[in-house]
C-alpha cells in the first residue's frame, strides 16, 4: 500500500513544511531513516536502516495573481541495510492549481502521476491518484491545514496494488525565518499488504491474494486496513538554499487479521539551486 509507495515520496517530492517559496527551482536532497517493521509484520516486524536520494524541478506560485499553476517531478531511488530486494527507483510528476481564495488561505490541487520499478519486481508498479490541500494562516506564526488524497497503485503482483482515500490534518508553526515545526494526524482506509507467516511455497489464499514473498521469508497477503497516523517534523533552513528536516512518525494498522504499527524516522537535506 502506501508503505513501499510514498514512504520515500520525501522530502524532494514536497515543498518546504508550509509552501512554495520560490517561483522555479531544482532540488538535490538526502534521507537517511529507520523504519521498525519494513514488512508489516503481525508477527515477527522486521526493522531496517534506508537511505534516499532525490534530485527535483518544483515551479510554485509567483504570488501575482490569487490563481496559478505548480509543477514537480522527481527522480528519486533508495536502498535498504538489510533488505537489499527492496531497492528502489522511480519518476514522480504531479502538475497543479495553486489557488488563494481570501487572505491567508491557500488551496492547491494536483493530480499525479509516478512509475516505480523494485528490486523485487512485485512490488513495480504504476500509480496515479489526486491531492487537495487547504492552509490556513492563523497570524504571523501558525498555520493550520487539511488534505485529501486518492491513490490508486497498480503493481505487477496484485498482492502489492491498493485503491486508498487519506484525509489529513496538520498544525504548524514558522518560529522564525528559517526555523518551523509541524504535527499532523493522518486517516487512511485502503488496501495493503500484510506479512502474516511462513508457508511452504508461492500461494493464492481465497480474497487475500495469499503469496509467498522470498523478499521477507514468508507470505504476504492484502486485506482492506484502516490507517491511523501521528507525526512531527522540524525543518531549519540554514541558507537561502540549503535546508534539512528531522521528521517521526508512528503508525497504526487495524484489519481482520489484527493490528500492526510500526515507527519510522528519518532526517533529510537538502540543496535548492
Amino acid at each position: 500500500m502506501w508503505k513501499r509507495l510514498l514512504l520515500f515520496a520525501g522530502l524532494a517530492c514536497l515543498p518546504p513544511i508550509s509552501g512554495f517559496e520560490a517561483l522555479a527551482s531544482w532540488e538535490a536532497s538526502a534521507q537517511v531513516g529507520f523504519d521498525s517493521n519494513v514488512n508489516l509484520s503481525i508477527q515477527d516486524p522486521q526493522a531496517d536502516g534506508y537511505f534516499s536520494g532525490a534530485l527535483s524541478f518544483l515551479r510554485g506560485p509567483s504570488g501575482e495573481s490569487r490563481l496559478d499553476w505548480t509543477f514537480v517531478s522527481a527522480v528519486e531511488g533508495g536502498v535498504y541495510a538489510e533488505t537489499e530486494d527492496l531497492a528502489f527507483a522511480s519518476l514522480r510528476i504531479a502538475p497543479g492549481l495553486h489557488y488563494v481564495p481570501h487572505y491567508g488561505w491557500t488551496l492547491s490541487v494536483f493530480p499525479f502521476l509516478q512509475g516505480k520499478t523494485v528490486k523485487d519486481a512485485d512490488q513495480t508498479a504504476l500509480s496515479f491518484g489526486v491531492r487537495g490541500s487547504l492552509e490556513e494562516r492563523v497570524g504571523r506564526l501558525w498555520y493550520v491545514g487539511q488534505e485529501y488524497m486518492y491513490t490508486v497503485n497498480r503493481a505487477e503482483t496484485e498482492t502489492y496494488s491498493f485503491h486508498e482515500h487519506l484525509f489529513g490534518l496538520y498544525l504548524g508553526a514558522d518560529w522564525t525565518e528559517r526555523l518551523s515545526s509541524e504535527v499532523g494526524y493522518e486517516y487512511a482506509r485502503g488496501d495493503s499488504f500484510r506479512t502474516v507467516g511462513i508457508s511452504s511455497g508461492q500461494t493464492t489464499g481465497r480474497g487475500r491474494h495469499r503469496r509467498y514473498s522470498d523478499t521477507f521469508g514468508a507470505d504476504v497477503v492484502r486485506e482492506k486496513v484502516d490507517r491511523h497516523a501521528a507525526t512531527v517534523r522540524f525543518g531549519i533552513g540554514w541558507t537561502g538554499s540549503l535546508f534539512s528536516q528531522v521528521s517521526y512518525e508512528f503508525a497504526v494498522l487495524n484489519g481482520d487479521l489484527g493490528s500492526v504499527d510500526s515507527h519510522n524516522v528519518f532526517f533529510a537535506t537538502g540543496l535548492r539551486f
